[in-house]
C-alpha cells in the first residue's frame, strides 16, 4: 500500500515509518528542509522522503499529488505545551492550518486517502476522579494553546468527513513514550539524566520537577501499531483512545529509572522544572480500539531499558564527538 507520513522524522513518525516498511508498504514522508533526519534509516528503497511545510498549502498538495497515498498518517505537529504558550501563533498555524491543508489536499484525490489525525488526551483538560477512565466522549476543557489546537483538529476531522466525505479517523492518544522521544517530557528527561549519571558525565544527582502526577503511559511503538489498525479497520469520523488504561505516578517511573542505574543517586528538586499539578491524573479507556483487536503489548518495565539504552548510546556518541574535537 502506498501511505504517506506527515512529520515522517519526529518520535512518533520514524516508529510509525519502521512498522510499515517492515510490513512491505511504500512509504512517502514530509520533512521540512533543513530537518535531521538521524532517527530515520536512509537505506531503504521503499522510502520517499518529500520536503514539505506543512503550514504551505501548495507544497502539501503538490507533497500529496506526488505520491497518491491509499492511507496518510497526519503526525506533523507543535507538540509542545510550553512552546505553545510561548508561540500560540506559530501552534494554531502547524496544527490547525497544517490540518486544513492536508485534509484539502486529501479532497482533492480522486479517491480521498484514508486520514487518521492525531489529536491528545490534553483536550480533556483537568479531570476529577469522577471523570476517569476519560472516554470519548469526555467534555472537552482545553487548559492551554496547544490542547485547543488539537480540538479545532478534531472539529475539522468531523467537517471533512460528513461534509466532504474524506475517511477521516481520529486518534487520542495519552501520554506515548519510548527511545527518540526528545527532551521535554518527563520519561527523556529522566532517562538523559540517569545515562547522563551512569556514563561518569553527570554528578549523580537527579533534578526533577512534580512528582505526584500519574499518567497513562504507552509504548510508542504500540501506539503506531494502534495508527495503522484504525487506518485499515477503524470507522470514519470516529474517535480512538490510545492508551494503557493504567495510572502510573511520575515518582514510579523515577524509582524504576533509578534502579537501572546501579548507582547511588541523589534526587533533588528543582524550582525551575516544579509546576502545579493541575491534572493529578490523567487515565483513558481504550475499548473502542480494543474492539478492533489492539491491546499494548509492551510493559513499562520494557519502555524504560529501551529508552535507557537509546540515551546512553546518544550521549556516549556525543561525548566521543567532543572528545574527539
Amino acid at each position: 500500500m502506498r501511505v504517506l507520513i506527515t512529520g515522517i522524522a519526529g518520535f512518533v513518525g520514524s516508529h510509525l515509518t519502521e512498522w510499515l516498511l517492515a510490513r512491505g508498504h511504500t512509504v512517502f514522508g514530509t520533512v521540512l528542509p533543513g530537518e535531521s533526519l538521524a532517527n530515520l534509516d536512509p537505506g531503504s528503497e521503499q522510502m520517499t522522503l518529500l520536503p514539505c511545510d506543512i503550514t504551505r498549502r501548495e507544497q502539501v498538495a503538490q507533497a500529496v499529488g506526488a505520491c497518491e497515498p491509499e492511507q496518510i498518517y497526519h503526525l506533523a505537529a507543535q507538540a509542545s505545551v510550553g512552546e505553545s504558550f510561548a508561540r500560540p501563533d506559530l501552534t494554531m498555524d502547524v496544527n490547525v492550518k497544517g490540518t486544513v491543508n492536508l485534509l484539502e489536499a486529501a479532497r482533492a484525490q480522486p479517491v480521498p486517502p484514508r486520514t487518521v489525525v492525531v489529536t491528545s488526551a490534553e483536550v480533556y483538560g483537568d479531570l476529577s476522579e469522577a471523570d476517569l477512565p476519560a472516554k470519548e466522549t469526555t467534555r472537552f476543557a482545553p487548559a492551554h494553546p496547544y490542547a485547543a489546537s488539537k480540538v479545532a483538529v478534531h472539529f475539522l476531522g468531523q467537517v471533512y468527513w460528513r461534509t466532504y466525505g474524506v475517511p477521516v479517523l481520529e486518534a487520542r492518544p495519552f501520554n506515548h513514550i519510548g527511545p527518540r522521544q526528545r527532551p521535554g517530557f518527563v520519561v527523556p528527561d529522566f532517562a538523559r539524566q540517569v545515562a547522563a549519571i551512569r556514563l561518569g558525565q553527570q554528578a549523580p544527582v537527579m533534578h526533577v520537577g512534580n512528582l505526584s502526577p500519574r499518567r497513562d503511559f504507552t509504548d510508542v511503538r504500540d501506539v503506531v501499531r494502534a495508527y495503522q489498525v484504525l487506518a485499515d479497520l477503524g470507522e470514519a469520523g470516529a474517535v480512538y483512545h490510545i492508551c494503557s488504561e493504567h495510572a502510573v505516578g511520575v515518582s514510579q517511573v523515577l524509582e524504576m529509572l533509578l534502579d537501572l542505574c546501579d548507582c547511588s543517586v541523589r534526587v533533588e528538586t528543582d524550582a525551575y522544572r516544579l509546576r502545579p499539578a493541575k491534572m493529578p491524573v490523567l487515565l483513558g479507556s481504550a475499548e473502542r480500539l480494543r474492539a478492533l483487536g489492539w491491546a499494548p503489548s509492551i510493559p513499562l518495565a520494557q519502555s524504560l531499558r529501551d529508552t535507557l539504552a537509546y540515551w546512553e548510546q546518544a550521549l556516549h556518541v556525543e561525548g566521543a564527538g567532543s572528545t574527539a574535537a
